[in-house]
């Protein structure tokens, strides 16, 4: 019953905070597509360059070495940030820094 009690008030923070953001709408150059002067417009025609000179060098596999390195990166930051927030669980005992 307590414990069920402060999950639902730890819960609750978070939604309360968005709750008190204004929303804001998505400017039209990213909501608008694909057209011309749009992000969309200029993520397409760069991939088509890309597309086109894939004959002499593999993007293909340099998108997915860098979606791996990004990953990777990303994961290994992830265990770094959980060390050191675990690290002030000691008290300064000790330091994953």
């Amino acid at each position: 019953m307590i414990t069920e009690a402060i999950l639902t008030v730890i819960l609750g923070v978070p939604a309360w905070l968005l709750a008190q953001l204004p929303s804001i709408s998505v400017p039209t150059f990213f909501s608008s597509g694909t057209g011309a002067g749009t992000v969309g417009g200029y993520v397409q025609g760069f991939a088509g360059y890309l597309g086109a000179m894939n004959n002499w060098f593999p993007f293909d596999q340099l998108g997915t070495a860098l979606l791996f390195i990004v990953a990777a990166v990303g994961v290994t930051t992830a265990i770094k940030v959980a060390r050191i927030v675990a690290s002030f669980a000691t008290l300064g005992g000790g330091s994953a820094a």
